[in-house]
């Protein structure tokens, strides 16, 4: 979003449009069960039925977990939450017998900057000939990942869900040192100190640069007329610091000095849920739909 020179100069415009609500991004979640030992005793249908489950299963604990994310099972879409199940991928070809991991990594073209998987542990070396039988191997992994889920939520937000552009606006506020960003707490299922990144060029009379900011949830913004109207009824988030400036008032000083700013996107980097109603998540369709299983 190019935001004009004019507005950071506090010239005011009237903007009219009506706000349209934040569509989440929808993330199709895959398993692969890449362990050679355990496919060995499997069928290939067994094996392709077990991934589908899993992939719905997880993706259901996930939904139920993630309020800024839909995750959906068996859809093809443009982004994807992959989880193998195996070796680390630097092990693969061993035969000798070693934990077997989940490996998460998103992928698609949402994704802002290259990471490492996620690796959780799902068989230790003393339980790895523990092989699940076919019938309850897609609820083993779906127990398993969501024991895992309890307590390396944060994790996974930080290292692979955070990688993902959630929004591709935001307005600076240099007056009161905040940002207003193009969603509310409903839409995100977020509440106050969740944090986000700001993908950003800054325009100077002679140069152009780009920083990464960070900043934190702290209230809601109603309307103004120098305001657009997408981030009417949205949420404002303090602006804290950049990626090359520590210090917050240098860091806005900075901001207002820029004659344009460029915005790319917006991610988030810490995920605080708002307590809301319980919503259905496309996995749940996605299962029933299926008949179970």
């Amino acid at each position: 979003m190019r935001i004009p020179a004019l507005l950071l100069s506090a010239t005011l415009a009237t903007y009219s449009a009506t706000p349209a609500a934040l569509e989440r991004l929808t993330l199709q979640v895959t398993c692969n069960l890449a362990e050679h030992r355990y496919r060995l005793d499997l069928t290939d249908d067994e094996i392709e039925q077990i991934e589908t489950d899993c992939a719905t299963g997880v993706g259901g604990l996930l939904g139920q977990k993630i309020g800024f994310l839909d995750f959906v099972a068996g859809e093809p879409r443009n982004n994807r939450l992959e989880i193998r199940i195996g070796k680390t991928s630097q092990e693969a070809d061993s035969s000798a017998i070693r934990a077997v991991n989940f490996e998460i990594e998103v992928s698609g073209d949402n994704v802002t900057n290259p990471g490492k998987p996620v690796i959780w542990s799902f068989r230790s070396v003393d339980e790895y000939l523990d092989v699940p039988a076919a019938m309850t191997f897609a609820d083993a992994i779906t127990i398993r990942f969501g024991e895992l889920l309890e307590h390396g939520e944060a994790q996974l937000v930080r290292d692979q869900l955070g990688r993902l552009a959630i929004a591709g606006s935001a307005f600076p506020m240099p007056t009161d040192q905040s940002w207003l960003l193009p969603f509310s707490r409903e839409e995100l299922g977020i509440d106050d100190n969740s944090e986000f990144r700001i993908k950003a060029a800054l325009v100077f009379p002679s140069s152009e640069e780009r920083f990464t900011y960070h900043v934190i949830l702290f209230g809601d913004f109603a309307s103004a007329s120098h305001v657009p109207a997408e981030f009417h009824h949205k949420v404002k988030a303090l602006h804290l610091r950049d990626d090359k400036l520590e210090d917050q008032a240098e860091s806005i000083q900075r901001l207002r000095r820029a004659s344009d700013v460029r915005v790319e996107y917006v991610s988030i980097s810490r995920y605080v849920p708002a307590i809301l109603p319980e919503r259905t998540s496309p996995s749940d369709l996605a299962g029933s739909q299926a008949g179970g299983g």
